[in-house]
């Protein structure tokens, strides 16, 4: 979808996304940001998505919570944000 390209467009724009660089910051935050526009596009008001801080680095570790009031397991899904130094 467009939308799809679009982000993987914006998401490669930030060519050095170390977890020690400013851009490795900037991208949690756009990470941060689009979760955010997602839940309120489609009113979802059970998903939390927060920063956790990260020994070492500056770039914080991302966590969406989706369906934060079921009282169920979780299910977590990752994926690394950060590219190597260069």
């Amino acid at each position: 979808s467009n939308r799809l390209i679009s982000n993987l467009t914006t998401l490669t724009s930030f060519y050095n996304r170390s977890a020690n660089q400013k851009t490795g910051v900037a991208v949690a935050h756009w990470l941060k940001e689009q979760f955010l526009k997602t839940a309120e596009q489609y009113d979802r008001q059970d998903i939390d998505t927060y920063f956790v801080a990260t020994s070492g680095y500056r770039q914080p570790s991302l966590v969406t919570v989706i369906g934060k009031d079921i009282d169920a397991p979780a299910v977590v899904v990752g994926a690394h944000m950060d590219t190597w130094d260069g």
